[in-house]
């Protein structure tokens, strides 16, 4: 469930992800190449319903209104 997004390498980026895991344990941050960004996402799942149910439920309980699922392709 990706919150936000920067140029890579984004100074504020980084920052941020520090605040996002005092409440978000599990967030990280995945740099896509192709697209010169960094995603910062509060959590990873494996399931496209689950990931989109848990979308819905940030988006109507959090901050995060603007949350969205990012889908990742690791292989091709």
């Amino acid at each position: 469930i990706v919150v936000a997004s920067y140029s890579v390498g984004n100074r504020y980026g980084k920052l941020y992800l520090e605040d996002l895991k005092a409440e978000y344990p599990n967030a990280g941050l995945f740099t896509s190449q192709k697209r010169q960004l960094d995603y910062l996402y509060i959590e990873s799942l494996n399931d496209f319903d689950k990931a989109i149910a848990r979308m819905k439920e940030i988006r109507n309980n959090t901050q995060f209104k603007n949350s969205w699922v990012h889908i990742v392709r690791l292989s091709r």
